[in-house]
């Protein structure tokens, strides 16, 4: 079964059991710097392989980038 969530603001469809380790590896954010929000709630990177994405899951990327 085919799942639909918002990853910052757009739509994308996974099938049902997709980890959020494995969203981010799809989307090719890999790598340090990046943080996971999902419905409000920040996701500890610890946590990306074990929790599943829900239909509906409002998720935020952030990437931390240097500047100056």
């Amino acid at each position: 079964m085919t799942i639909r969530v918002l990853i910052n603001d757009e739509p994308y469809d996974f099938d049902e059991g997709t980890s959020v380790a494995d969203a981010v590896r799809y989307l090719g954010m890999s790598g340090g710097g990046l943080a996971v929000a999902i419905n409000g709630e920040v996701l500890p990177q610890k946590r990306w392989q074990d929790s599943t994405l829900t239909a509906g899951d409002r998720i935020m990327l952030i990437r931390a980038t240097h500047g100056g």
